[in-house]
């Protein structure tokens, strides 16, 4: 991980005469909570993490097809003082910031960080080859940090690159990506400084790239940036912010420390920047509920001054913390910090400091599924986005059932789950290192019963052809591809229990809790088997959608209808199309638990039994639940289906009948590689009141995010 070593980038270049550092526009994350607060803005998702040296920003590309920008402009003010005087003195400023590519991303069109000077980035695009062949080409930056390719754990870059002429007649310009001079290659998960000190008057630009902990650079040069854009526009030379863009899905990238400075030939003390960094433990790791920790950073050659919460002074020089000064406290107050050099005196910045234990927040849990009687499984989640700090906090939870039942369980993540079958009580614990624990209890008492099911998974011959369907039809191409993924990527399977896994000396092979391991079975077919055992069907004439099933009314009229036999209901089409499955009739204390194998089977149960007829019986996907009451939109504000609503559990929305006091809700079908197992509707019989929320929680391995 980095290190607070802000001069690395400029160290190994030439310094100018003057003494002094002016800093003209600083960010380091330390003192903010939100991203756009201190002037982000983003196509994708922006936040701000921290780990043992601080708080640096996390720009997350998310799951978006094409590219996501993040941009930060502090514009061109800050070069001159209220008088619209220059306090560039010697010509010269540097541009300072460091970034990590944390998570590369499946490629669509390049990466691209870029400090810009007097042309606004286009969003996401990379910014001087917009990915539109028809934008302008732009030469309005300072320092230009391009992906031209990635190779295993390294990103291929170049810097700075000139352009050259395309190979197509008429085109745009492109990067020169072929000169060694340019080409740098970036570590995966690594931090690099990067560092441009930019000559006013010549225009030229000399730059370097490091990785913390090398001395030697990734990529350093120099080079001229033009007076013009090939429009003829003016290209400035003063920067005015930074973007990044990253290219299509999952990219991360983390941003820190970024400085704009210029060298004085008076004395100049800039503000220290004070830190909270540890709640609830000492710089020695034990555990004291009211002690803060505080880091003090400030520049070479000044003097930190700090006034305590107890009333004691302290005076630091920058070389004896080489410019982090550490400040532990278990007495409430004040902090007085403030800097001095030669005769220049710092503004003072003051700290309120609490000294009490931080209570965490209560775990929360949700329904996720219900069954007859009593029996349930909740989700349980905790965020730690308003806890200062925001620490890995851990469930524990206890169950103790009116007959007998007990489980537990510590350390879980939040997202984890407990299924309980008896009346009785669920006391959940959440706790993190240096902060003070919370209990919360909820009572297991509420009683369901199965009112409606609609299991498409095991319908028979005489159910199928009494809902419409014909025959069923062999999948018989040998394909990779489409609707032959159900049996080409290999996800539905079982565990034969008679059919052991053995080790080398011929005995039942198992694993280190001493259960047997066994070899699985694939009841569907492989991509090698031709004819597969996989059957489907499809009704080609949809113009009555309500006719298949009592209670349903299955897509869009002109929607061709499908089911896969063993598996469920499923939409009959290639592109990413969501059609509705309306579920009629919905009571307002009804809960519907809705069960949808996804990504051609990915997401499926995989138990252990003797025969495939016994796997049919139990193959299931995730379960959903839903109370439609919470999902209701005006009639006449129905949105429009999006080809991603019902990929992830969720329903689109919920219509109220006022005469029959019933809710239609509608499902989202995504295309062929989703199918619906099973829908079942469960009415509320004993217990306390109706449930005043119930949010759709997949009852799957899920990641959680604060």
């Amino acid at each position: 991980m980095k290190k607070f070593l802000l001069t690395l980038g400029v160290a190994s270049m030439a310094l100018t005469s003057f003494a002094f550092e002016r800093i003209l526009y600083s960010q380091n994350f330390e003192n903010a909570t939100d991203p756009a607060e201190i002037g982000w803005t983003t196509s994708g998702s922006l936040s701000i993490a921290s780990d043992d040296n601080g708080k640096f920003l996390v720009f997350n590309q998310g799951g978006g097809s094409g590219g996501r920008s993040a941009t930060l402009t502090w514009g061109n003010s800050i070069y001159t003082d209220a008088q619209g005087n220059s306090v560039i003195e010697d010509g010269k400023y540097t541009v300072y910031f460091e970034f990590c590519i944390q998570q590369f991303t499946n490629k669509n069109h390049d990466s691209d960080i870029t400090i810009f000077t007097n042309h606004a980035p286009i969003d996401n695009n990379t910014y001087r080859l917009p990915w539109s062949k028809e934008d302008q080409v732009w030469n309005n930056f300072i320092l230009d940090i391009a992906e031209v390719g990635i190779d295993s754990d390294i990103m291929n870059v170049v810097v700075n690159a000139p352009l050259k002429d395309s190979e197509t007649e008429g085109a745009r310009p492109v990067l020169d990506t072929e000169d060694e001079e340019y080409q740098a290659k970036l570590k995966k998960e690594k931090w690099y400084s990067a560092t441009a000190i930019v000559d006013v008057e010549t225009r030229e630009v000399e730059y370097s790239i490091m990785e913390f902990g090398d001395d030697r650079a990734t990529a350093e040069g120099t080079w001229t940036v033009p007076e013009t854009n090939p429009d003829g526009s003016e290209v400035t030379i003063y920067a005015e912010g930074i973007t990044f863009e990253i290219a299509r899905a999952a990219g991360i990238d983390y941003i820190d420390n970024i400085k704009v400075t210029c060298e004085s030939s008076k004395a100049i003390a800039n503000e220290p920047v004070v830190t909270l960094s540890s709640i609830g433990q000492t710089t020695e790791g034990i555990e004291d509920l009211n002690v803060r920790v505080y880091k003090i950073s400030f520049s070479e050659g000044e003097t930190l001054h700090v006034i305590g919460t107890d009333g004691s002074t302290i005076e630091v020089e920058w070389y004896d913390c080489d410019g982090i000064y550490v400040y532990q406290t278990t007495t409430s107050g004040t902090l007085k910090t403030w800097t001095t050099i030669e005769d220049a005196v710092s503004e003072t910045i003051e700290t309120e400091v609490e000294c009490v234990p931080i209570k965490l927040p209560e775990v929360t849990a949700t329904i996720s599924s219900v069954k007859d009687g009593v029996g349930k499984t909740y989700t349980l989640t905790i965020s730690n986005a308003d806890v200062p700090l925001r620490p890995t906090i851990f469930i524990a939870y206890e169950f103790k059932g009116n007959e007998g039942e007990t489980l537990s369980a510590e350390e879980l993540a939040s997202g984890a789950k407990v299924s309980v079958t008896q009346e009785g009580t669920l006391t959940l614990t959440a706790e993190a290192f240096g902060y003070e624990s919370s209990t919360v209890s909820v009572v297991n008492n509420t009683t369901f019963a199965e009112k409606k099911v609609w299991d498409f998974a095991r319908l028979t011959e005489e159910e199928l052809k009494a809902a419409g369907f014909g025959s069923w039809t062999e999948l018989e191409e040998a394909k990779t591809s489409g609707f032959q993924n159900w049996v080409a990527r290999k996800y539905l399977y079982y565990y034969d229990v008679n059919n052991p896994k053995k080790d080398d000396d011929g005995n039942d092979l198992k694993d280190d809790n001493g259960n047997i391991q066994y070899n699985a079975v694939y009841p569907f077919g492989v991509a090698a088997d031709n004819p597969y055992s996989l059957q489907y069907c499809v009704v080609e004439d949809n113009s009555d959608n309500t006719k298949y099933f009592d209670g349903l009314e299955i897509f869009a009229t002109n929607r061709h209808v499908g089911m896969i036999k063993h598996i469920g209901l499923y939409n009959d089409e290639t592109a990413n199309n969501c059609n509705p499955v309306v579920i009629k009739n919905i009571g307002p204390n009804d809960y519907v638990v809705i069960d949808v194998v996804d990504n051609y089977g990915s997401n499926s149960n995989h138990p252990v039994c003797a025969t495939a007829e016994e796997y049919y019986n139990q193959l299931t996907g995730a379960d959903y639940v839903f109370v439609a009451r919470n999902l209701v939109v005006p009639a006449d504000a129905i949105p429009a289906f999006n080809r991603y609503e019902g990929r992830d559990g969720a329903p689109s929305y919920s219509l109220y009948n006022e005469e029959t006091d019933t809710y239609d809700l509608y499902y989202a079908l995504y295309r062929i590689d989703t199918a619906l197992n099973k829908i079942s509707i469960f009415s509320q019989v004993s217990g306390p009141d109706a449930v005043e929320n119930v949010e759709a929680v997949k009852a799957v391995d899920n990641n959680w995010y604060s």
